[in-house]
């Protein structure tokens, strides 16, 4: 028994990249500085150290005072918060996207045909 591969078709493959213009939602991390004055009006004997209270950074203010003698009055107090929202922001990006055609062709008809086994 004698068997001969006998092409049946062929197929050909096509692959195509697309590219699209999309608006896309970005989130947008920035940080919101809120600047608080807290008047005092107190009388000290030194000048307060500036201190840090959770996110709050809290600078004291004084000035000299002259009465007799001087001393300091702790004028007010500046709060400074620190927060950070985030909000979305629309950009314009490029995807591309592929795509893939298969077109079967018809057998070559100059190569002989009859035989039982074929390719696929």
């Amino acid at each position: 028994m004698h068997k001969e591969r006998v092409e049946t078709g062929r197929i050909r493959v096509n692959k195509q990249v697309h590219e699209e213009t999309q608006t896309v939602e970005v989130p947008v991390t920035h940080e919101v500085v809120e600047v608080q004055r807290i008047p005092i009006n107190q009388v000290v004997n030194e000048v307060p150290q500036s201190r840090q209270e959770g996110d709050t950074l809290i600078l004291p203010v004084v000035r000299e005072e002259v009465v007799t003698s001087v001393r300091l009055v702790l004028v007010e107090e500046v709060h400074i918060t620190r927060k950070q929202q985030q909000t979305t922001d629309q950009q314009t990006v490029t995807v591309r996207r592929e795509t893939v055609s298969i077109d079967r062709v018809d057998p070559d008809p100059t190569v002989p045909s009859g035989s039982t086994d074929t390719l696929r």
